[in-house]
């Protein structure tokens, strides 16, 4: 009998794109489905949609309960599953239809624990209308864990950053479910990360597929109105020493896993102060957030060695080196302003 496998999506207020999203679900070629519908108490008629959903496929379950943020979606999608397999999609995104087919096969063939994909970055304006794409496929590879350290030359960038995802993964469930793995409830951002370095570390068996099977939506930049998490700091650090550790555990070679935790680190010291230059917190606030993390010793070492390439980038940490912040943030909020114009008026 062919394995089952259960699809989790988490559902809030998307009733704009839910329909897309589901149909490319109910539709695939692969029908050997359990797929559970996690409404984090929509306010708008996703929860309506759902159900009727439900009346037309036996294999749609839906839970309603109270909003409590896409992590706590998707651990209960993990407790109610019961299939061979588990995929989470996102309720804005959609995928090709011989998806499920194309990953069991896989994963049955190769006995694999994961089973990774690429995908296709989609933008689109704000009537939805298509602006641009951008797609990113791995090497076919499969192998055991224990012999991944061979492939050290193929870990670069684009791979770490696949492997971050959770939507591009078919995962085999009884691993999630032995070791008790869950997504972080308290964790506002790069919970999947952190949950698939939970899964990584515990597997034996992984393989990727060279084709792009998922749309990820962008569908609006960052409006500029955004709030600075309290903890934005230390949950980029965070994710970056997670990679670090599954490379660890990898037995990557060590000079590899520096190079890629410092430029994850250069990685997130521009993400912050992206999202702090935007934010609407006070300037004062933006300068005595940036300057806090200036004072961490591992940022400090990496301002003070970066060999930049872009002439941004150049501009940017040689204000950061000589503590020029308040120049720092005017450029960041401009060049976002100029992005963000320039999106919304995109046709």
């Amino acid at each position: 009998m062919e394995p089952l496998v259960s699809i989790v999506i988490p559902i809030y207020n998307v009733e704009r794109y839910i329909n897309k999203c589901i149909d490319t679900i109910i539709n695939q070629t692969y029908s050997n489905l359990e797929i559970i519908l996690i409404d984090d108490g929509s306010t708008d008629d996703s929860g309506r949609i759902c159900e009727e959903y439900s009346l037309k496929d036996k294999r749609i379950k839906v839970i309603h309960k109270k909003n409590s943020g896409v992590s706590s979606a998707r651990n209960d999608g993990i407790k109610a599953a019961t299939g061979d397999y588990i995929y989470f999609i996102d309720s804005d995104d959609f995928v090709e239809l011989d998806l499920i087919k194309t990953a069991v096969l896989s994963a049955v063939e190769n006995n694999s624990d994961v089973v990774v994909w690429g995908y296709t970055k989609v933008y689109v304006d704000k009537n939805d209308c298509f602006l641009k794409s951008i797609i990113y496929v791995p090497d076919r590879i499969c192998c055991s864990v224990d012999k991944i350290s061979s492939l050290s030359s193929k870990i670069n960038d684009e791979l770490l950053g696949i492997l971050g995802y959770v939507w591009n993964k078919l995962y085999r469930l009884e691993i999630i479910k032995r070791n008790h793995i869950l997504f972080e409830e308290n964790t506002s951002l790069y919970e999947d990360i952190l949950f698939n370095v939970l899964v990584l570390t515990n597997i034996k068996i992984i393989n990727f597929i060279d084709e792009s099977y998922i749309h990820y939506m962008q569908r609006s930049i960052i409006t500029l109105s955004n709030i600075v998490h309290n903890n934005l700091f230390d949950l980029n650090i965070r994710a970056c020493i997670e990679k670090k550790h599954l490379l660890e555990c990898w037995n990557i070679d060590a000079a590899i896993i520096e190079n890629s935790f410092e430029k994850s680190l250069v990685q997130a010291i521009k993400s912050i102060i992206k999202e702090v230059s935007i934010s609407s917190i006070c300037r004062r606030e933006k300068i005595n957030y940036i300057n806090s993390m200036l004072k961490n010793y591992k940022v400090k070492r990496i301002i003070d060695n970066i060999k930049t390439h872009t002439f941004k980038d150049k501009i940017i940490f040689w204000l950061l080196k000589h503590n020029y912040i308040n120049s720092t943030i005017f450029i960041y909020k401009n060049l976002i302003k100029v992005k963000y114009r320039r999106f919304i008026n995109a046709k």
